[in-house]
């Protein structure tokens, strides 16, 4: 299960708006991840990571828009000293300078992403964060 019983979707109360499939978000970040790993590794570079996260829409004076919360999965990587993103939905975007933690790098992505989207962002995780 890739999103859960709070992502909006589909109302069924068989599922409880539990999505069973990964969304289309999902499987190109998993597919860009791959890619973005291999070059990155060969050239001496971190790693990308998935990041997911769960939010709400906001208006510009960070009233919530309603309470409908939508899931959305995009790419964490560092290169060339800089911090970047790739959402499937806006392309590949510069969040800033490279930073020594994954806290701070989570901080400076979510920090970014709320900026520049007009969400709240409620929950978040690096894939590698999922305790399988």
């Amino acid at each position: 299960m890739i999103a859960g019983a709070y992502i909006y979707g589909y109302k069924n109360k068989a599922s409880n708006y539990e999505v069973f499939l990964p969304n289309s978000c999902f499987v190109e970040s998993v597919y860009f991840s791959s890619k973005a790993s291999l070059i990155l590794k060969m050239t001496g570079n971190t790693e990308s990571k998935l990041f997911l996260y769960r939010f709400m829409e906001v208006q510009p004076n960070h009233f919530m828009v309603n309470e409908k919360i939508f899931g959305h999965a995009i790419v964490v990587f560092e290169y060339s000293g800089k911090l970047w993103i790739y959402d499937p939905n806006y392309g590949t975007m510069f969040v800033g300078p490279s930073v020594s933690s994954e806290l701070e790098r989570k901080i400076e992505v979510i920090k970014y992403i709320e900026e520049t989207q007009e969400v709240k962002i409620i929950e978040s995780f690096f894939v590698n964060d999922w305790k399988i």
